[in-house]
């Protein structure tokens, strides 16, 4: 049918290889890490196997080029007869999903053996079956080198489905005349550097992340034991009454109304790399990109809390397996197992501006002292899935710090919200 030939017609255009370069170098080996050597290696295999591995766009930078195809090259070298089938592809996530899901219905050869996904993909690919549990994938010794928290990434229900890659969490940039920076609520109202934020939620979301965090590390929830909306009275009303105060004392830079406009760091990049002091919440990738670029004396401090304990959000890309045909899971085992090792993910992590998952390897980037607090911030970053923060209770909380802000009593605002979730 002619239909059937154009939809064939456009699964292929869509399999294209973008581009791929290669270059030969030797890979480094961790003491403490099984050797690569050791591993099944597909010379003793009688045929070549063919694993292909779709990589995002947004994952790929001139800065990263070189690292990730030096990775890619010294893979192939090692396992001669595995032909790594390397696309780089157009990222965005609605796009994927459906490019994915005509990929397994028109051609499923042509489905990628391996991709990365973040969760909120990985959610929608595990409802339509297009991906297979990971769990045993990778040797022992790699997989329990990831913390619970940062597991937490990849699990869907009781399976983990993906495999945590590369992650960011937020934190506070501080440029203060003050040597020591504000930590909890009370130490930011008793000194002069204002506050910079996104007060709008990002699109797609119900609640901005700074607002998120603090209520979260006061002990906050959007749902109760049946998964019906609710918040903790107790927990908002702590962080209505800063803001509240914060308000009263024009604590926000540059004004409380542009505040409100602003919806990611990108739309006050400019006055965070300025020589006026902030204190400006900024995800750990905006940090590592523009870092040559910022004020000498800023210091990167733990998200702003009540009670200044450390805590923070955790996201981040996970590999994700589709093929269910053993023999190319035994070589997407060995080729996940040569990214995870600790030295080639803290080159790609670097790379491209994140944080790797392993601890082994952020102990490594914890060597420069002024990435220790990120490698630290890792350990007690919290994992909230989207659909626990994206609701009516996290809805309602957004508009009663909102309301705060053009002059609603904190309590008052507190019923409100309250209120909403009983009708």
């Amino acid at each position: 049918m002619p239909l059937r030939r154009l939809v064939i017609a456009a699964v292929s255009g869509l399999m294209l290889a973008v581009f791929a370069t290669e270059s030969t170098v030797s890979a480094r080996q961790d003491d403490d890490f099984p050797s690569l050597s050791s591993l099944p290696s597909p010379a003793r295999q009688s045929e070549t196997i063919n694993l292909r591995v779709w990589w995002p766009d947004i994952l790929y930078s001139e800065n990263a080029a070189t690292t990730l195809e030096n990775q890619f090259d010294s893979f192939r070298s090692a396992y001669v007869t595995v032909s790594l089938d390397l696309r780089y592809h157009e990222y965005q996530p609605i796009d994927t999903m459906h490019r994915l899901t005509l990929t397994r219905d028109v051609a499923p050869g042509a489905l990628p053996d391996l991709t990365l996904m973040r969760y909120e993909e990985i959610v929608t690919a595990v409802n339509r079956g297009l991906l297979q549990p990971v769990e045993g994938l990778l040797p022992p010794s790699v997989f329990n080198d990831l913390a619970d928290n940062i597991l937490a990434l990849g699990q869907i229900g009781n399976e983990f489905y993906g495999i945590p890659y590369l992650l960011s969490v937020d934190h506070m940039l501080y440029t203060g005349a003050v040597p020591t920076p504000p930590r909890d609520f009370t130490d930011f109202l008793g000194q002069d550097t204002p506050l910079l934020f996104a007060a709008r939620p990002t699109s797609g979301q119900t609640i901005n992340d700074m607002l998120l965090i603090q209520y979260l590390a006061e002990g906050g929830y959007f749902v109760d034991q049946q998964n019906n909306p609710a918040l903790n009275e107790e927990a908002m009303l702590t962080v209505l009454d800063f803001y509240n105060a914060a308000n009263q004392r024009d604590s926000f830079s540059p004004t409380l109304q542009e505040a409100l406009q602003f919806q990611t760091p990108t739309d006050y990049e400019l006055q965070v790399s300025a020589d006026s002091p902030v204190l400006a919440l900024i995800d750990s990738s905006d940090y590592l990109r523009n870092r040559n670029r910022l004020p000498k004396e800023a210091q990167i401090t733990p998200p702003l809390t009540a009670d200044g304990q450390p805590f923070t959000l955790l996201d981040g890309w996970m590999w994700v397996l589709l093929t269910n045909d053993p023999a190319r899971q035994i070589q997407a085992r060995n080729f996940l197992t040569w990214m995870m090792n600790s030295d080639n993910l803290t080159d790609t992590a670097l790379a491209l501006d994140m944080l790797p998952s392993q601890q082994r390897a952020l102990r490594v980037i914890a060597e420069d002292n002024n990435l220790t607090l990120l490698s630290n911030l890792v350990s007690v970053a919290y994992f909230l899935p989207p659909d626990q923060r994206q609701n009516a209770a996290a809805l309602a909380l957004q508009a009663a710090f909102e309301s705060v802000l053009q002059g609603t009593r904190p309590d008052a605002a507190a019923e409100t919200a309250l209120a909403s979730l009983r009708n």
